[in-house]
């Protein structure tokens, strides 16, 4: 656990998504379009989180070339397969805050 998350990857994203300005809005619009067109909070979350995951694993620069030590890679990849998306979804959605 770190600061109520599901660990420390999971707080980094989440504090990320909150704290940029233009990021934040980005997916406050995901969420709110998520949130009017499912109505159970099982189905919206899973939605959410699987888009959330999809935008950032879309967003996640190569570095597969020569300028980069595998290294670089390995921590980055095992980094975000840590994430715990669903808790981030479910936060943002807020299903109880009707």
């Amino acid at each position: 656990m770190y600061e109520g998350f599901t660990n420390y990857q999971t707080w980094a994203l989440m504090n990320w998504i909150q704290n940029e300005t233009g990021t934040n809005g980005f997916f406050q619009d995901i969420t709110y379009r998520v949130y009017e067109t499912y109505p159970i909070p099982e189905e919206g979350i899973k939605v959410l989180a699987d888009t959330i995951k999809d935008i950032i694993e879309d967003d996640t620069p190569s570095l597969e070339d020569d300028n980069y030590d595998g290294m670089f890679t390995k921590i980055l990849t095992k980094a975000l397969e840590e994430v715990d998306y669903e808790q981030i979804a479910d936060m943002m959605l807020n299903y109880e805050e009707e």
